[in-house]
């Protein structure tokens, strides 16, 4: 439920490339998306990249992938935020335990059936356990190779 909301506000906004999305937590744990603050409770700003944003010219996968799930929590969310603010183009992708096709890519990208979201897929690189630290130094370290190959 809360996948489709997220994606219905990708898709319906017509702001521009970036739009500013609120999420919190309620008190059963459930996370909700808006367009507007909560006046009831904390939310984190979020910046949406919108899918009307031109799409690459070349059919070569993305060199930075992120899959998280829908349940997955604070440390999805870190990774979000730290790719967020790294400003490389990554592709997010959701492992969905509803849906079969979308488990089998995630568990076929990871190439075990023992990881748990979230992961990044940093070229050939995967990083399975998330650990700050560690994933902030390949983050940084994409940085400096992706944007010198573009």
């Amino acid at each position: 439920m809360r996948f489709w909301l997220l994606l219905t506000l990708l898709t319906t906004s017509s702001m521009g490339f970036a739009n500013k999305v609120y999420q919190w937590r309620d008190n059963e744990g459930n996370v909700f998306y808006s367009d507007r603050a909560p006046t009831h409770t904390t939310a984190k700003e979020r910046t949406i990249r919108s899918s009307s944003a031109p799409a690459p010219t070349t059919d070569k996968p993305a060199a930075i992938t992120l899959w998280i799930t829908p349940q997955c929590g604070a440390n999805c969310e870190a990774a979000q935020t730290m790719l967020e603010q790294s400003k490389l183009r990554y592709a997010l992708k959701t492992a969905d335990p509803s849906q079969e096709d979308s488990m089998l890519a995630f568990f076929n990208a990871a190439k075990t059936l023992q990881a748990r979201p979230p992961i990044l897929i940093i070229e050939k690189t995967i990083l399975k356990e998330f650990n700050p630290a560690q994933w902030q130094s390949a983050i940084s370290q994409a940085q400096t190779t992706l944007k010198a190959g573009q």
